[in-house]
C-alpha cells in the first residue's frame, strides 16, 4: 500500500469536516434525520401506545394519580394521537377528601386543572408497583381512583 499517495486520507481524516458549508451541511442533514424520526415516533408509537392502553384497559384504571406522574389529557373531540401531555403538579382534593382533579404542567409551560375523569396515565406507569401502606387505618382506608369516570372505591385491609 502507498502511504505517499496525495489522495490518500485515514478514516478519521477522511470524515472530518473542513469548511464551514459542510459543517453546516451535515448540522441541516441532522436535523432532517430528527425530524423524521420524530414524525414517525410521534405518529406511529406514540398511537400505538395509546390503542394498546385503551384496549389494555378498557378506558378505566384503579390507579391513584400521583405527583410527579406523565399522563394524557383525554380530549373526545381530538384522536388519541393528539391528545396533550402533561404531568400532575398536584392533587385537588374534594370536599368528600376524595381526589376529583389535578393541576398539570404541559410541554408549552402551561399550567391547568383537569378532572380526573380525563386523565390516562401512561402505560409504563401502570407496570410500577404501587407502593404498599403499612395498615390503612379504619378512618382512612385506601382508595382506588377509576381515571375514567373518578369512581372512588374503598378497599378494606
Amino acid at each position: 500500500m502507498d502511504t505517499e499517495d496525495d489522495e490518500y486520507l485515514p478514516p478519521f481524516e477522511r470524515n472530518s469536516l473542513k469548511t464551514r458549508i459542510q459543517a453546516i451541511s451535515a448540522i441541516k442533514s441532522t436535523w432532517r434525520i430528527v425530524e423524521v424520526f420524530w414524525k414517525s415516533w410521534s405518529e406511529k408509537y406514540l398511537l400505538n401506545l395509546r390503542e394498546s392502553y385503551v384496549l389494555k384497559q378498557g378506558r378505566t384504571t384503579n390507579r391513584t394519580p400521583k405527583v410527579g406522574e406523565l399522563v394524557f389529557l383525554i380530549e373526545e373531540d381530538l384522536p388519541r394521537n393528539s391528545w396533550l401531555l402533561g404531568r400532575i403538579e398536584s392533587l385537588i382534593v374534594g370536599k368528600d377528601e376524595k381526589i376529583r382533579s389535578v393541576t398539570l404542567r404541559l410541554p408549552s409551560g402551561n399550567v391547568v386543572s383537569r378532572p380526573v375523569s380525563k386523565l390516562a396515565p401512561l402505560e409504563w406507569s401502570l407496570d410500577e408497583p404501587e407502593p404498599r401502606a403499612q395498615a390503612p387505618s379504619p378512618a382512612n382506608p385506601a382508595e382506588e381512583v377509576n381515571f375514567e369516570g373518578g369512581q372512588v372505591s374503598t378497599r378494606s385491609a
